[in-house]
């Protein structure tokens, strides 16, 4: 929910369920493969890059999961550094 927040003020969503997400550089939700397809691909490769640089590893076109072993501090720097790449794009 957090990263949904983060995200609901620029052109960005989050989809997934459980343990797994995507970050989607699309300002509307996604429905189908048209709507997904229409994602700004060059955003999410150069974010997946600034989040290997902060430590933490996603696809270049931000999927992601959570495992168990997971410490809320992780969680939280993920979420700061997702914060300060949609503040600097945005």
């Amino acid at each position: 929910e957090e990263l949904r927040r983060i995200c609901a003020n620029a052109p960005l969503s989050v989809t997934g369920a459980g343990s797994l997400f995507k970050l989607n550089a699309t300002p509307g939700p996604i429905t189908d493969y048209r709507s997904a397809a229409r994602s700004d691909k060059k955003w999410e490769q150069i974010a997946s890059l600034r989040l290997l640089k902060e430590g933490f590893l996603l696809t270049a076109s931000l999927h992601g999961c959570v495992s168990l072993a997971t410490t809320n501090d992780q969680i939280e720097r993920f979420l700061a550094a997702v914060d300060g790449i949609v503040r600097e794009t945005a």
